[in-house]
């Protein structure tokens, strides 16, 4: 297993780990918020479900104890709202369309 080891060879603990996200953060211009270890957590999610890798899989790969854990992870990107309104308004066209066709009100 992959580890991240400190000058003296021993593992990072939790603050090692947090100076050194905060580090490749502050190297890499990201300004806008710290980075942190948990950050890198909720950025792979994402990255994962852009590759729409299924969230019992994400979940494993966060080696999180439960699948159900990937929940609090789940958020929605800018992009994938607008899709999804146009996804919405293009059923809501197709179902008005069909109402016109067939001579049915929409209430029925």
């Amino acid at each position: 297993m992959n580890r991240l080891l400190d000058g003296r060879g021993q593992r990072l603990d939790r603050g090692g780990l947090r100076y050194v996200c905060r580090s490749i953060g502050k190297a890499a211009g990201i300004t806008r918020f710290v980075v942190t270890p948990h950050v890198v957590r909720y950025t792979m999610n994402v990255v994962q479900g852009i590759r729409e890798i299924d969230s019992t899989t994400r979940s494993a790969l966060l080696t999180h104890t439960s699948p159900v854990s990937i929940a609090s992870y789940e958020h929605l990107l800018p992009q994938e709202l607008v899709e999804a309104r146009r996804e919405q308004d293009l059923g809501l066209m197709e179902y008005l369309a069909s109402a016109d066709v067939e001579g049915r009100e929409l209430s029925e």
